[in-house]
């Protein structure tokens, strides 16, 4: 079995599936309101999930260090982006890559006089790397969203429009020179520039995960401020199309795709205190909504990614007895053999089709919840 996790808070953020026997989650581990936290990063090797050593910022046992987004083009070629505390209560941005053998923190430039932190990165090659998110100059301002580039050698900022607003979250691409950006807007890099697209949304919409499947089918997911959303872009423009549900309880958090199926993750917060998990498949024609996969936990889903032999995990945490503990949820043809699971508090099951899925006749999704905390 995989090693305990002792941490009173485990958050898992992002996940990225390489392929059945491959895949990497990270986030962070710390204590329930304390202001110590470390990075996390996972590895399933096709029988369980390992945590494995990362770096810290300089200040691991009295600052906060956090992964947000996780990406690989190879198993040797994997990365990781986030934020550390400088010691104080200012944020600097993390980077780091795995080699194969080990995570090594990759210097990032100083971006903002105050705060910085990157949310998503997309790893096309060891020498094309893309990150994005945010800085601050000083306390009281909105922040500013920021594209970094890798190419081998250092990390340069990608120019932006100047009416760009404050953050990025999430990226997807269809290729080097088509890749999508997401978070308080929608931009568009076509090989040479970034663009901002025009969204159908009002003013105070955030969109927390794209999926990009082509040049003209590429969807966002997020909340427009009263209730979940979802835009399809068509090759001509991003238009709105209807979430189910109870929309207003509903958070979208990442896209993914297996061949032209569209995955979404996300947390259902419809009773007090209590968050349930959410996936959402798009089958050409309208949304399936699929019902909670640990019922009666309190549980959500953060991260979904699927790789081209149609392996696919989302990833998320959920809360027993005042201890977060990582959640895993893996699609398959089949159920899994065996339980290594990192924990004894795991379990295997199917989760049942809701009437709006019934049509979908999938096979089964399975949940691992792994105990809490570092090796």
């Amino acid at each position: 079995p995989g090693p305990e996790l002792e941490a009173e808070f485990v958050d898992v953020t992002a996940v990225h599936t390489l392929s059945a026997n491959d895949a990497w989650a990270v986030g962070h581990t710390g204590t329930v309101g304390g202001d110590v936290s470390r990075t996390l990063t996972m590895h399933w090797d096709g029988v369980e999930w390992r945590t494995v050593p990362s770096p810290n910022g300089p200040n691991p046992d009295s600052g906060r260090n956090s992964l947000y987004g996780v990406s690989a083009s190879a198993p040797d070629n994997v990365w990781a982006v986030g934020a550390y505390t400088t010691g104080g209560s200012k944020f600097r941005t993390l980077a780091m890559r795995w080699d194969g053998r080990e995570w090594r923190a990759i210097p990032t430039p100083k971006l903002g006089d105050y705060d910085d932190e990157l949310k998503a990165v997309l790893a096309f090659a060891p020498d094309d790397v893309w990150a994005v998110g945010s800085y601050l100059n000083h306390e009281y301002e909105d922040g500013h969203m920021v594209v970094l580039h890798w190419d081998g050698t250092e990390w340069t900022r990608s120019p932006l429009p100047l009416n760009v607003t404050h953050t990025l979250l999430s990226l997807s691409a269809n290729a080097p020179d088509d890749i999508w950006a997401v978070g308080t807007q929608v931009l568009h890099w076509n090989g040479t520039n970034w663009r901002i697209l025009s969204t159908p949304t009002a003013e105070g919409a955030y969109f927390d995960g794209v999926t990009a499947l082509g040049k003209d089918d590429v969807w966002v997911v997020g909340n427009d401020g009263t209730a979940a959303i979802t835009l399809h872009w068509d090759g001509q423009k991003l238009n709105i199309v209807h979430v189910p549900g109870p929309a207003a309880d509903v958070f979208l958090h990442e896209a993914t795709k297996i061949g032209s199926d569209v995955w979404v993750a996300g947390e259902n917060v419809d009773r007090p205190s209590m968050r349930e998990t959410l996936l959402m498949k798009w089958n050409g024609a309208q949304w399936g909504l699929y019902p909670s996969a640990v019922p009666g936990a309190d549980a959500r889903l953060q991260g979904i990614s699927a790789a081209k032999d149609g392996s696919m995990w989302a990833a998320g945490s959920v809360t027993e007895g005042g201890k977060s503990k990582p959640l895993f949820l893996r699609y398959g043809s089949e159920p899994c053999a065996g339980s290594n699971l990192g924990s004894s508090a795991s379990q295997h099951l199917t989760v049942p089709h809701s009437e709006q899925a019934s049509t979908f006749q999938e096979p089964g999704i399975e949940a691992r919840e792994v105990g809490g905390g570092d090796e």
